[in-house]
């Protein structure tokens, strides 16, 4: 006796065959748009998901400064002198030491990132240095 497909069964091939069609689709399209450029001198149309192409600019975006180092690397960096120094001096010691941000409020970052990691220490009110 032949088993009976159930509406899941059936939904489950149906989108399996839409994403099939979809990729299908891209592929044509971007050969489309290959040739398009190539014969009017302009870029090709961007395609893909725009939602992967926001999440791969803020991963770059997560990591700044001179050589991809991180925001921490920065701030050991400018204590490793031993002595302490306030959150906003410390802004503007990561920010001339080449990293890059788009915060408009850096040195209250700054002083979240101190205040949050053990590898520093909070000697009085807005002042750190190396734990």
């Amino acid at each position: 006796m032949p088993r009976t497909r159930t509406i899941a069964d059936v939904e489950k091939e149906l989108l399996e065959r839409l994403r099939e069609m979809r990729d299908e689709l891209s592929a044509a399209l971007d050969a489309v748009n290959r040739r398009i450029a190539m014969l009017s001198g302009a870029p090709a149309a961007r395609t893909g998901n725009g939602r992967q192409r926001q999440r791969a600019k803020a991963a770059k975006a997560k990591v700044g400064g001179v050589l991809g180092k991180p925001l921490k690397a920065f701030l050991v960096e400018a204590l490793s002198n031993g002595g302490s120094m306030r959150a906003r001096d410390l802004a503007d010691a990561v920010l001339a030491a080449g990293y890059r941000t788009k915060d408009k409020n850096f040195p209250k970052a700054v002083a979240v990132a101190l205040s949050t990691d053990k590898q520093f220490r909070r000697v009085s009110r807005g002042v750190y240095k190396l734990a």
